[in-house]
């Protein structure tokens, strides 16, 4: 569960290769046993959502708003995907 003050923000260990519509994202804090993340569409939009350090609803605003959606519509699984990316260590919460 996330707490809804929380800011969600990347990890400073990181590697990150942004393309237009790909983004490829590797954990540096096990460099042994990390494995790169290839990340399109709406995993990739928010990837790029986390441009700016956010809470849970403005992370889930920016995506909403990148694809015309109703934050509603998204919030669900872009709070899963933050906990997945949380999980391994590409995002931090504080």
């Amino acid at each position: 569960m996330t707490d809804e003050q929380s800011v969600w923000r990347r990890s400073p260990d990181v590697a990150v290769v942004d393309g237009e519509t790909r983004v490829v994202v590797l954990g540096l804090a096990d460099p042994a046993t990390a494995r790169p993340l290839v990340m399109e569409g709406s995993a990739a939009a928010i990837w790029h959502a986390l441009d700016q350090p956010g809470t849970t609803a403005q992370v889930v605003q920016r995506v909403s708003d990148d694809f015309g959606l109703p934050a509603t519509e998204v919030e669900s699984d872009v709070t899963a995907f933050l906990i997945e990316l949380r999980r391994s260590g590409l995002v931090v919460t504080g």
